[in-house]
């Protein structure tokens, strides 16, 4: 079995590198994610919420068909989309890769190949899926203008870091999705915003499974998606209670480590196969990122599924403030098989110059069971 550990945090880590390098994928044009002028880290109107990155994806249960279905949409750049539809009870699974121009506030499909073996049965989710994509374009962009903060529903939602733009709702009638519906927008959810879908009396249209965002050349992991399995059992770890507690110093970060960690860089410590610490300081502006919205900006690096690493859906929480705050999730690791919670703290200077993070990851299940001796190492 290989340590799911070690995977995850390459796979985070080398994912956000590439972030700070510049866009992931090279195409005719720049891959807007700054916005001109400064905006606050609770700003409400989604005119004013990040661009969707390259290499974005989203994938929702849907529950228009009548067969648990899940779809899909993947984002190169703002001309080249794919789709995706998934009813494992029938063994159909459609991938389609779209061309797209945008004329104002609508996107037209200017062609389309079918990548995925299809029968006559599949014709209509294709179909499906070419009147979708451009129908969340269009409701996206109305949304634009809307003063999310105005909702008192949005303000009162339940578990919501204030750190984060107040959510917003929208109401359309949609007959593909039984009438009229209530859509959810919320700033961190990657692509269209769109988190969910609901009828008038709460059942679910279409509900947020996946976010991620993949690697350059790596859209399998869009394509090939797959509902998550129960985390495996990790091997047994025990704290050494002879253990030689020892304080360091990386970035101006105290580590209060002891003799079970293993320093294996300056600024990367291990414990065996069960957990690994980092330390990182980088600049925000130099990184593309806005440094007046970087917890916003922050979360939609961190909490994405990414090559063999899947978020669990709805396991992130944000906690701290404007320049110390926490971000921490459970992914899953393919590989290993096991559920990892991995932590963010992220400390932000007092003219949000630099930003340091400490990136602590552990296997779930241990982190559970010593919670207290994790979260007193930094």
């Amino acid at each position: 079995m290989k340590n799911g550990i070690s995977v995850h945090i390459a796979t985070t880590f080398l994912l956000f590198l590439a972030v700070l390098a510049g866009p992931l994928f090279a195409s005719g044009q720049k891959d807007s994610t700054v916005r001109s002028g400064s905006i606050s880290a609770v700003d409400s109107s989604p005119s004013n919420w990040p661009r969707p990155r390259s290499g974005e994806y989203v994938v929702y249960r849907d529950y228009s068909w009548t067969e648990p279905t899940w779809t899909g949409f993947l984002r190169y750049d703002d001309s080249t989309w794919g789709a995706l539809l998934v009813t494992p009870s029938k063994n159909s699974r459609i991938s389609v890769l779209f061309r797209t121009e945008q004329a104002g506030d609508s996107l037209v499909l200017v062609g389309q190949n079918i990548i995925s073996k299809i029968g006559p049965g599949d014709v209509e989710g294709v179909n499906y899926l070419m009147g979708l994509l451009p129908d969340l374009y269009r409701w996206r962009k109305s949304v634009d203008g809307s003063t999310c903060a105005d909702d008192p529903l949005m303000q009162r939602l339940s578990g919501r870091s204030n750190l984060l733009p107040a959510p917003c709702r929208t109401e359309r009638r949609v007959p593909l999705f039984g009438g009229d519906v209530i859509l959810l927008w919320m700033p961190e959810v990657p692509v269209f915003n769109l988190h969910s879908l609901t009828a008038p009396d709460g059942s679910a249209r279409l509900a947020l499974e996946r976010q991620g965002r993949i690697s350059s050349g790596g859209d399998n992991e869009f394509f090939n998606f797959d509902l998550l399995p129960q985390t495996g059992t990790p091997p047994d770890f025990q704290l050494d209670p002879e253990r030689k507690e020892e304080v360091l110093v990386v970035d101006t970060v105290s580590l209060n480590l002891d003799s079970q960690w293993t320093k294996i860089a300056d600024n990367t410590f291990l414990l065996g196969n069960t957990a690994i610490i980092i330390v990182d300081t980088f600049s925000p502006g130099d990184a593309g990122l806005e440094p007046d919205n970087l917890p916003l900006e922050l979360y939609r690096l961190f909490a994405v599924s990414s090559g063999d690493t899947v978020l669990r859906p709805g396991s992130t929480e944000m906690t701290g403030n404007t320049h110390r705050f926490r971000i921490e999730s459970v992914f899953y690791d393919q590989q290993s098989e096991l559920d990892s919670r991995d932590i963010k703290v992220c400390i932000v200077s007092s003219d949000n110059a630099t930003c340091t993070v400490v990136s602590l990851t552990v296997q779930n299940e241990t982190y559970m069971r010593h919670a207290s001796y994790f979260n007193s190492l930094f």
